[in-house]
């Protein structure tokens, strides 16, 4: 979803959650909307639609669909200000993205990054998701495809979780955590100011990742 601006102050783009959709940020972007910002609402490949939408899509989709988003921002503010906000897997991408366009120096880098639960580290375990998904295609194995099937009466986001999307949160945040660990001073200096905003009760992703990370 676009909320234009006649004549934005500056564009943010949000970026909602595996397996959610942008209405679980359209409050939020209604808000910096009243405000005279430019802002879109990016669906994520694979969501909005059905839960077998997560079965075949990759991290590096979600990344791709960020960078065509930013760009289209990008060539509508021209020098005025670009802002990401990702809730949990959202958060991730934005940390990619900013990663990245320090790192390569070919886009503008957002000035300023507001994490919502990011999901910066997630549980060790998570890795197996992969596994189990590839276990999917044998007869008889079909239901280790999904973690978890629900009734879909959820507007916002879907009941059911598939396992590819455990598997992909899995493979950005630890692709994610090794670039940050390895930049150089120089590069870290480089990247714009980061607000992250977590609960400690938050079972999924962990507060110590957020501060040590």
């Amino acid at each position: 979803s676009v909320l234009e601006a006649e004549a934005p102050v500056g564009g943010v783009l949000l970026l909602h959650g595996m397996s959610d959709s942008p209405y679980s940020l359209h409050a939020l972007g209604e808000a910096l909307h009243r405000a005279g910002f430019l802002v879109v609402g990016l669906r994520l490949p694979g969501h909005g639609t059905a839960p077998s939408g997560l079965r075949a899509i990759t991290w590096q989709d979600l990344a791709a669909a960020v960078r065509v988003a930013m760009a289209h921002l990008s060539g509508r503010l021209g020098e005025r200000p670009l802002h990401i906000i990702g809730y949990s897997n959202g958060g991730t991408l934005a940390l990619d993205f900013a990663l990245e366009a320090v790192q390569q120096g070919d886009r503008a880098v957002p000035v300023s990054l507001v994490l919502i639960s990011p999901a910066i580290r997630v549980h060790a375990a998570s890795g197996l998701a992969r596994f189990k998904d590839a276990l999917a295609v044998l007869p008889g194995l079909g239901e280790l495809a999904y973690l978890g099937v629900m009734g879909e009466f959820d507007p916002f986001n879907y009941n059911s979780f598939a396992t590819n999307a455990g598997a992909q949160v899995s493979a950005i945040t630890r692709d994610v955590g090794r670039r940050v660990r390895g930049l150089s001073p120089e590069a870290a200096g480089r990247l714009p100011p980061i607000l992250a905003l977590k609960s400690t009760v938050d079972a999924t992703v962990t507060t110590e990742a957020i501060v040590d990370d």
